[in-house]
């Protein structure tokens, strides 16, 4: 965020020099115009980031999860098509090499993550794997025992944390 937003100021301020102070930006200044047009890529690319949302939701169907604005309309994963769902820790910079709707090969699958170190890692009964990342893992465990309780999921399909 500071880089980007130190791009921003840059870009700012050349244009308030050249069209309020009157002195030309840089060493080869181009036109106010120029400057500004070359402001909305950096200020895209935060508004991007800044629009950037994952949304989880698990009820007795599944678990239905969208990240906008890249999945519009979000994918729902039924328990019945789920072999193992559980809780753990990974590093998401080792895994996936960052953040975000990233694919970490074969080995760890696809991974839906904001930040943090935690996750729900499920493995499909077709073999793939995706991660779920959360940063409220204790609630997700509470609800995890719950759906075993009534029956939702097996104990066969949760391992426990």
């Amino acid at each position: 965020w500071l880089v980007l937003f130190m791009v921003i100021g840059v870009f700012v301020w050349g244009i308030v020099q050249q069209t309020i102070f009157k002195i030309p930006f840089g060493s080869k200044p181009v036109s106010s115009l120029v400057l500004l047009s070359m402001l909305i890529i950096p200020v895209g690319i935060a508004g991007l980031i800044f629009s950037m949302e994952f949304k989880t939701r698990i009820n007795n169907e599944g678990i239905y999860c969208s990240f906008r604005p890249f999945e519009l309309k979000g994918k729902m994963i039924e328990w019945e098509d789920i072999d193992k769902v559980y809780l753990r820790e990974y590093s998401a910079m080792r895994e996936f090499a960052g953040w975000g709707l990233k694919y970490g090969g074969r080995m760890y699958g696809w991974a839906y993550t904001v930040g943090g170190c935690h996750g729900l890692q499920l493995q499909l009964k077709d073999g793939k794997k995706v991660l779920l990342g959360t940063h409220k893992p204790e609630q997700l465990q509470e609800i995890l025992t719950q759906l075993r309780a009534k029956g939702v999921i097996t104990e066969k399909q949760t391992i426990p944390a």
